[in-house]
């Protein structure tokens, strides 16, 4: 009973870190979205290559669109946002777990109910990975 107690307790400060992480990296996906509209010209300049004295510029007609690479950019932080949370409720999920068997009560009938929210994010949230799959390949195309 004190292996498990003690893994309940490793896992559960694994998995504390991953929560702010995740928290880190959506804040940060929050922000750099706002900031986007207002991104300077001088982030979609055209593209050169220096190599030495050579010097060479990548034609127009394969020069991204600046304001396709907005939407892009918008689109890619807010499905960073989206998988951020999702992972974020798992964890806490996970942390729900873990809690009775910190406390050396791994039978609980907390940690079945948790299981089974577990279960169900984790289906829900493989139906919005398809889902999001499929938009991702709308907006590339």
């Amino acid at each position: 009973m004190k292996k498990l107690c003690k893994l309940a307790r490793k896992f559960d400060m694994v998995a504390k870190v991953l929560f702010w992480l995740c928290v880190t990296v959506g804040v940060i996906c929050a922000i750099f979205m706002i900031a986007i509209p207002s991104l300077p010209e001088l982030f979609f300049e055209d593209v050169t290559i220096t190599l030495g004295t050579l010097e060479m510029q990548l034609a127009p007609t394969y020069t991204p669109n600046r304001e396709d690479m907005r939407i892009f950019l918008f689109s890619m932080c807010l499905l960073t946002i989206v998988v951020s949370v999702f992972a974020c409720l798992v964890i806490r999920i996970i942390r729900n777990i873990l809690k009775p068997m910190k406390v050396h009560q791994p039978f609980d009938s907390v940690v079945s109910t948790n299981l089974k929210k577990l279960s169900w994010t984790i289906l829900i949230g493989d139906v919005l990975a398809g889902l999001i799959f499929i938009v991702i390949q709308i907006i590339e195309y």
